[in-house]
């Protein structure tokens, strides 16, 4: 006996809606955290993340600015999924 053409349409939304669910699952929000051994001027995302990965256990660093106006800095920033 053939299935029916509803059914068939039925199950395939079932399976869209399954891997859509999953896909989106995969997108961690990340933290941010000030790293507490990176000292001063942060001018490079790759020191930064070595600083984080390597000595802080984070999976990842990039510099970011911080402050205001003429004041501007930037500083070494460590991100692990929240």
């Amino acid at each position: 006996m053939a299935p029916s053409v509803r059914s068939v349409a039925v199950s395939m939304l079932f399976v869209l809606f399954l891997l859509a669910t999953e896909m989106g699952s995969s997108d961690a929000a990340l933290c941010d955290k000030l790293s507490a051994g990176f000292k001063g001027y942060c001018g490079r995302d790759s020191d930064c993340h070595k600083q984080c990965v390597d000595y802080e256990h984070f999976s990842n660093g990039e510099c970011k600015p911080t402050g205001s106006g003429f004041f501007k800095n930037s500083k070494c920033f460590c991100k692990k999924p929240c």
